[in-house]
């Protein structure tokens, strides 16, 4: 009977060795990391909480914000989506709900999320899936067209005038 517990004081053994250099471990992290902490937690107080950052911060994010709203309802309205007032703003405050699921950081650029979301939220609307899942590919594909001159400033090359 005395062999079967044998082996358990030697796994606890183990296991506490591993317990304690866990801790010990983490312990040093934290001192290395500590100031590393503080400065950024100082730093994001100051960029984005004090005044006047707080105020730029708003407002700057809700012009973004309405920007892509803006762009998904120049679709909806290029479309033809628009059949009332009432139908535009059911469809912006759709748009805004896939806003916020192509923040969610499992993708590139929101692709698959937001057109996933597209089909579930607009029949819960009354509307056809396709008709929200073509307005998120048009979305993806607007905002893609329109940052790829941007691409011209990866390949050229400033030249130094001496």
């Amino acid at each position: 009977m005395l062999e079967a517990f044998t082996g358990y004081g030697e796994r606890a053994l183990l296991l506490l060795a591993v317990l304690v250099a866990t801790v010990v471990l983490i312990a040093r992290l934290w001192q290395r990391g500590k100031s590393y902490v503080h400065a950024l937690r100082r730093d994001l107080h100051k960029a984005l909480l004090r005044w006047p950052a707080l105020g730029v911060q708003l407002v700057s994010s809700a012009g973004v914000v309405a920007s892509y709203l803006a762009v998904f309802s120049l679709l909806a309205l290029g479309a033809g989506y628009w059949a009332d007032p009432y139908m535009a703003l059911v469809l912006v405050s759709l748009c805004s709900l896939l806003l916020l699921v192509m923040a969610i950081p499992v993708t590139v650029a929101g692709w698959g999320m937001r057109e996933g979301a597209a089909a579930l939220l607009w029949p819960m609307a009354g509307m056809p899936a396709e008709q929200g899942v073509a307005l998120s590919v048009g979305y993806g594909l607007a905002v893609l067209l329109s940052s790829l001159p941007g691409v011209l400033f990866v390949f050229t090359r400033r030249h130094s005038s001496g």
